[in-house]
């Protein structure tokens, strides 16, 4: 039961060479782990062996009649909008087998207009939160999962990191910016019952708490030679880099600590899904088990911990849930329009963030008397602006931009601006 849950079974021509490539697809299609992979009934499997056998139409179809069963770097923001999500099925569908699955559904919880941080499930299947609503402070929040309400916490300046199963907080203090999207902090514990937080570690960008609710996984900023450290526990350094890391993520059995490994050391969220030995056997080397993504936000655990769930994207900011095994077996879960950040899972139910953002370039021309909008495609990063205030150069980031984003030059007067190629713009 183990190898058929888990295993791939060897492919049909390592034993029968005389088996066709077609044969072997449908197969290999019937065999799949997840059950979405695999076709959806009877007529499915009786229309591609038709094709491969040359049986005829009518037979196919009174066959499949007889067995058809029953039954998805801030500059300057022109407007945002934060809202966090659960969806609801999701955890069924990607972490179970057999049977039909349900379609996943979503829920929306929050309403408020702001930036939200990480978003955690308590014990007890609430959920706390970080969040600024209507330009106010980042501070925590606690709501239900069926209720839009929220009540504040009392600890302000706040970015939460993770929750033990204990019920106590992890959080980050006294946020400092690095450039794009890197920060550090001083690390806080404190009772989700409230309390005074009890101060840890210095500049610590992310947390994990261990199934334990003992020990913690953090990634740490090193001012003094500017690298990023992957520690578990708090103390034994795993991995040292220049580049920096983000989400750490320890396993279910702790025998692995999963992170983002951005591959650069500018703050831009690219890069690849990496996995290191909690023990320290790899010796500082992480394993790369998927790579080349345009963005990379959110990591956890399958619960059976054989896969690894992320967000991505190979192109702008729009992320959906993947999955990758330890072998590097990659699939892609949900395609969600505009894009998700995964946050946590408990029961089936997954919290994810959706993040409604614009940057825009806003100016007025040297012989204008309106404000203009400048930008183009809703992330536009302005570089360079000539002596006379008539033109700027400026590159879009977002998925208008694409992969490697794209470069424009455009007059102030508001005239449509000319695009000059991929890359980062840099001056006029």
């Amino acid at each position: 039961m183990s190898a058929i849950l888990k295993e791939d079974p060897p492919d049909l021509s390592e034993t029968n060479r005389n088996v066709s490539p077609a044969l072997e697809r449908i197969v290999q299609h019937c065999l799949e782990k997840s059950p979405e992979q695999r076709f959806h009934s009877a007529s499915d499997i009786a229309f591609d062996l038709e094709h491969l056998s040359g049986v005829s139409s009518t037979t196919a179809r009174a066959t499949a009649a007889a067995t058809k069963p029953r039954g998805k770097l801030l500059a300057a923001v022109a407007s945002g909008l934060a809202l966090a999500l659960v969806m609801l099925g999701l955890g069924w569908w990607i972490g179970r087998g057999g049977g039909p699955a349900p379609l996943a559904e979503y829920h929306q919880i929050t309403f408020r207009t702001g930036s939200i941080g990480n978003v955690r499930f308590t014990p007890d299947g609430s959920m706390v939160y970080s969040a600024s609503w209507d330009g106010g402070e980042q501070q925590l929040y606690m709501s239900r999962t069926d209720d839009p309400g929220a009540r504040e916490l009392g600890i302000k300046d706040a970015e939460l990191l993770s929750v033990s199963k204990g019920g106590e907080l992890a959080i980050r203090l006294n946020t400092v910016r690095h450039g794009g999207f890197p920060r550090s902090g001083t690390l806080a514990r404190v009772p989700l019952s409230g309390g005074t937080p009890r101060e840890v570690l210095e500049n610590v960008q992310d947390a994990d708490w261990a199934a334990n609710g003992e020990t913690m996984a953090a990634v740490r900023y090193v001012p003094e030679n500017s690298h990023w450290r992957l520690e578990y526990p708090i103390g034994k350094v795993l991995f040292d880099s220049i580049n920096w890391i983000s989400h750490p993520k320890i396993s279910p059995d702790g025998k692995w600590v999963a992170f983002a490994d951005h591959e650069n050391p500018g703050g831009d969220d690219e890069g690849s899904v990496a996995v290191i030995a909690a023990d320290g056997s790899d010796h500082n080397v992480d394993k790369k088990l998927s790579s080349g993504w345009t963005s990379i936000e959110g990591i956890l655990w399958s619960p059976a911990g054989n896969e690894i769930w992320f967000t991505s994207t190979s192109t702008g900011i729009a992320e959906s849930p993947r999955a990758v095994t330890l072998a590097g077996k990659l699939r892609t879960i949900a395609n969600v329009p505009g894009g998700m950040w995964m946050e946590d899972l408990r029961n089936g139910t997954v919290l994810m963030v959706t993040n409604h953002i614009r940057i825009g370039i806003r100016g007025v021309a040297p012989v204008g008397k309106e404000e203009r909008d400048l930008g183009w495609f809703g992330w536009a990063q302005l570089h360079d602006i000539t002596p006379d205030g008539r033109k700027i150069i400026f590159d879009e980031e977002g998925d208008g931009g694409g992969p490697h984003y794209t470069v424009f030059v455009r007059v102030t007067d508001g005239s449509p601006p000319v695009r000059i190629g991929e890359g980062s713009a840099m001056a006029i």
